[in-house]
């Protein structure tokens, strides 16, 4: 541990060890974080570079003539050459900045390894090609070393070493070594393979400048100035002979120059911005090579200077402050200009959850040339090589993160201002401007508004407790104007929670412990004043705080649809109650919108549907955003290319298929048509795994008509032909799909009672992953059958399979399709009536409290009405299983110190017969601790005991800590740490595992009951 000083600064001393040996420098990391409690996550890291010697070593092998030949350099380490290196903030390239002075006659051990090829027979297999069965091998290598030499370096510290080959054509590793005078060793790995021949050529290209393997990220030219490029052969040469077609693009507009010189010049002009693309066409005797080069703006040239200057150098709390802004353009000119400023807490900038985002690369960003398709009959053949290398008053409560978001315009001289009021918190302000002039030039700049008191009050707390805990308030003073050591008096208060005002007394910059009653439910105000005297001045400050009191954190969603009638009775519960009133035809979609909208998860298909189900409640059923779960959906998560259903796991042909035709708008669609046609395309592909690909592209737009139509329907399994028939329908062929669909219906339709479902292969999950295509294909298609199919694999769970974006396929589809007959109601609450008359197809929402409820009718006036009534409450059935059970540990048990880490780990055990897939496993943290996303520079991190293989949460928010458990997971241990935020007694409520496709299927823990000293 080290202490900090009055600066805030502390020093300590590690010593620099690695586990791993590196032939080169690495990095490491130097994480600190505090010793006792505070309410945020501080902490930081630093990196740092290890080298593992004064001494380092060089090398390469190559095979000639029948001999493995070695030469290098042996050097001191260039450390200070290394340190200035990054001290200038730049970077380290890996061998160039490591090597320093020469060593002569120093010595080198050698050790040469022959890499010897193992061809091993395992099996045969039938060739269906040649008719006959030919024999299965497997390749290995095996290593014999062929001695070890001790190399002496020449005066320019140059060593070399040749061997003979046993095999010319194998593979060489040589170990290279070399120790300091302090013992340490450098170690150096070298191979030597025999060189490639090749009868193909380098692939010609086009550049404005010398880049290693022709390859052109794009050049930044100044406006009004020339982008000259010539077309160059494979061996770097210009090149020369034949003709050369020149083509300018910028999304879709073409120009076309032939000439026979090689090098051509274009202005990047006004009308090009944000930049072209040239695209070389070279017609030589060895037949047509095509390369292209960019050409884009240098922002520089886009730029808008902006300064700001405030009225102060420092504030206080709630004080009013004024920034001049002025904008000019590049060459120091006033220049008038649109100018957004906003001021944001500069702790979000320190913890990564905010940043000043230049607009220029934005409004300048590269465009499309509006290339779709190129052809080249007769290619010139070439080798790709693999790639290269003193405040008072009645106490501060007005705490933001953000002070200000204002929109001015600057005048022709480039002056404007912004003025605003502070808040209370004790910060620095990163105030920034980003200004847009009429030209689409642009620019940002900061400015820091540091607001500060010579003395304030401090107050450790979590935003929210739990009914029956009793938190320990910790209390500190601070400020420049107290030393250590200055006694301070507080007075804590909080009426409602029956704490009158309460003396404790301390010294500056030391917490001081004040145990509060039993919490009740509610919010509450404390209070807490500070007084301390110094020098004959005495300084007094107040800070009000609200923290709210929960009866539980485990709240489900309860749901039901009526129509509105004589009869209907409002539900709800003790908190706030949403009603959606809405016309009957579009109304049966909100109870499963807003069970798609409330399933989170860590899945792609329930999560996309979730995000896609909540903007359809919002924009079309008029539901307020604040009273929906927030989504955090981010497809790159989960498409490389095709789309995994975790973003760990690989991409799936099945999954993307749905994804294209269900959830189309929330994917990358120019990368998921390459893996869908890649997929088509694939040699060994099945039949119905082309079929599957094709109805993909066909839900992302693609013209796939005429391959569709090849297939014969009556040939094709059932599976085939809803694929089929759904890659029609995308297609814009209803009458076809609509054909296939009745024909499956016939054949292998099936109605129970409220349900309809296709009845096919050997499982029940058979008839329900066929009765999932169904039901996109009878949304798409606007069939009445539909809603009966919903029901059915909404009420009969599958063992294996989510039907998430079947779901929000079938909704989306089917959403104009409903009648959108108008209606006219009247609700009352408390004797006051309002009649609303809805357009068509449309919606009104009720939010009402428990009291308000008590008090509300509905009357239905005119049209058919629906009445979907939502409400979260804590009366939650846990789930239950005979054969899973959850344990949880907890280190240290109970009486935990507020300086160390606290690890949870819960283990699930699965009995033979549970269910395959994600089991939703969610701990919520007692109030007085926090889970962290990071345990480096913890104390008590590196010494805690627990598994080696452990699974880690996809998810921390606030209390909630989360996994997706499976019985297949190699460990079904899953663990988390936690930070302390305030001592005290508090309840630790269960853990809870359920069965994602089944809710009620699960175990939990009990609760418990933790203390923190």
């Amino acid at each position: 541990n080290s202490r900090s000083g009055a600066a805030g600064d502390a020093a300590a001393t590690l010593k620099a060890a690695s586990s791993y040996a590196p032939e080169g420098w690495l990095t490491d990391s130097v994480g600190v974080a505090p010793a006792h409690p505070e309410e945020g996550q501080i902490d930081g890291t630093a990196n740092v570079v290890l080298v593992p010697a004064r001494v380092w070593v060089t090398g390469d092998g190559t095979i000639s003539g029948g001999r493995v030949v070695v030469k290098g350099t042996l050097t001191w380490t260039d450390i200070k050459g290394m340190e200035a290196t990054l001290d200038a903030g730049g970077q380290l390239d890996y061998d160039g900045d490591g090597p320093g002075r020469p060593i002569a006659a120093g010595k080198i051990r050698a050790e040469v390894i022959h890499v010897v090829p193992v061809k091993k027979q395992v099996g045969t297999q039938y060739d269906f090609i040649e008719k006959r069965v030919v024999p299965v091998y497997e390749y290995n290598t095996s290593e014999v070393s062929l001695g070890t030499s001790t190399l002496t370096s020449t005066s320019d510290g140059t060593f070399r070493l040749s061997v003979p080959a046993p095999v010319a054509t194998d593979d060489y590793m040589i170990h290279l070594s070399s120790a300091d005078p302090e013992g340490r060793r450098f170690i150096r790995t070298v191979y030597a393979s025999p060189p490639v021949q090749s009868n193909a050529s380098r692939q010609p290209y086009l550049n404005s400048r010398s880049i290693a393997c022709g390859y052109d990220p794009g050049t930044e030219v100044g406006l009004n100035k020339p982008f000259t490029v010539s077309m160059h052969e494979g061996t770097g040469k210009v090149a020369t002979g034949g003709r050369f077609l020149f083509l300018v693009a910028e999304r879709g507009s073409l120009d076309a120059t032939l000439q026979d010189a090689a090098t051509f010049s274009r202005t990047l002009r006004d009308a090009d911005l944000p930049g072209f693309t040239v695209r070389a066409v070279w017609l030589s005797e060895s037949g047509y090579a095509v390369a292209d080069a960019q050409a884009f703006v240098d922002p520089d040239t886009k730029r808008v200077t902006i300064a700001l200057v405030p009225n102060r150098s420092r504030y206080q709390p709630g004080q009013h402050a004024t920034i001049a802004v002025t904008t000019r353009d590049r060459a120091g000119h006033p220049v008038a200009a649109d100018v957004i400023v906003q001021g944001v807490d500069e702790k979000l900038y320190t913890q990564g959850l905010a940043a000043d985002v230049d607009p220029v690369p934005d409004l300048m960003q590269r465009t499309s040339p509006g290339f779709l398709q190129s052809y080249i009959s007769h290619d010139v053949p070439w080798l790709d090589e693999g790639g290269c290398g003193g405040a008072g008053g009645g106490g501060r409560d007005d705490f933001r993160d953000v002070i200000t978001f204002q929109r001015i315009t600057t005048g022709p001289d480039g002056r404007g201002s912004v003025d605003f009021d502070l808040a209370d918190d004790l910060t620095s302000w990163h105030v920034t401007a980003t200004a847009v002039s009429a030209k689409l030039d642009s620019g940002i700049a900061s400015v820091q508004l540091p607001v500060g008191l010579p003395f304030f009050v401090d107050a450790v707390l979590a935003p929210e407790y739990l009914v029956g805990e009793q938190p320990v308030l910790l209390v500190r003073a601070y400020g420049g104007a107290l030393v250590a050591g200055t006694p301070v008096s507080f007075v804590v208060e909080a009426p409602s929670l029956g704490l009158g005002p309460t003396t404790v007394k301390g010294v500056a910059f030391k917490p001081v412990r004040v145990p509060l009653p039993k919490l009740v439910a509610g919010d509450h105000r404390i209070r807490i004043a500070g007084h301390a005297s110094r020098s004959g001045k005495a300084y007094d400050d107040a800070l009000i705080r609200t923290v709210h009191v929960a009866s539980s954190r485990l709240t489900g969603l309860s749901a039901s649809y009526d129509l509105l009638g004589e009869g209907f009775s409002p539900q709800g519960g003790d908190g706030l109650t949403t009603y959606a009133i809405t016309d009957a035809g579009r109304g049966r979609l909100l109870s499963l919108l807003q069970d798609l909208a409330w399933a989170g998860s860590g899945r792609f298909d329930r999560l996309a549907a979730a995000a896609v189900a909540r903007r359809v409640l919002v924009e079309e059923f008029g539901f307020s955003p604040a009273n929906l779960p927030t989504i955090d959906f981010d497809s790159s998560r989960y498409q490389h290319e095709g789309i995994a259903l975790l973003p760990y796991s690989s991409t799936d042909l099945f999954l993307s298929a749905r994804a294209a035709l269900s959830v189309p708008n929330m994917l990358d669609r120019g990368s998921l048509v390459a893996a869908l046609r890649t997929w088509a395309d694939e040699e060994q592909a099945t039949r119905e795994r082309r079929i599957v690909a094709l109805a993909g592209l066909a839900g992302l737009g693609e013209d796939v008509s005429a391959e569709l139509r090849a297939y014969d329907a009556s040939s094709l399994t059932v599976r085939e032909r809803l694929w089929l028939a759904l890659g029609l329908a995308a297609s814009g062929d209803e009458a076809a799909a609509r054909q296939i669909e009745r024909d499956l219906l016939e054949s292998a339709g099936q109605r129970l009672g409220p349900w309809v479902r296709l009845t096919t292969g050997t499982t029940l999950d058979d008839s329900l992953e066929a009765s999932g295509l169904l039901l996109l294909l009878a949304g798409r298609l606007g069939d009445p059958i539909a809603n009966e199919v919903s029901r059915y694999l909404s009420e009969v769970p599958s063992r294996e399979r989510v039907f998430s974006l079947e779901q929000i396929g079938y909704a989306t589809g089917m959403l104009d399709r409903l009648s959108r007959d108008p209606g006219r109601f009247a609700w009352t609450v408390a004797g006051e009536r309002h009649e609303v008359q809805l357009p068509p197809g449309g919606g009104y929402t009720l939010v009402l409290t428990s009291t308000q409820r008590a008090t509300l009718r509905l009357e239905r006036l005119k049209g058919e009405l629906a009445v979907v009534t939502t409400w979260t409450s804590s009366d939650v059935q846990l789930p239950t299983s005979s054969s899973i059970s959850v344990q949880r540990t907890v280190t240290p048990g109970s009486d935990a110190p507020d300086d160390r880490l606290v690890h949870v780990r819960i283990t699930v055990t699965f009995g033979p017969q549970s269910a395959p897939g994600c089991y939703s496993l969610v701990d919520l943290t007692p109030s007085g601790l926090s889970a962290v996303t990071a345990t480096a520079g913890w104390p008590g991190d590196a010494d805690a005991e627990g598994p080696v293989l452990v699974n880690g949460p996809y998810s921390i928010d606030a209390q909630r800590v989360s996994w997706c458990a499976a019985p297949s997971d190699l460990s079904h241990v899953y663990q988390y740490a936690a930070r302390v935020v305030s001592p005290g007694s508090y309840r630790w409520e269960p853990a809870v595992l359920q069965f994602e496709l089944a809710p009620g299927v699960g175990a939990s823990t009990a609760e418990s009951a933790y203390t923190i000293r």
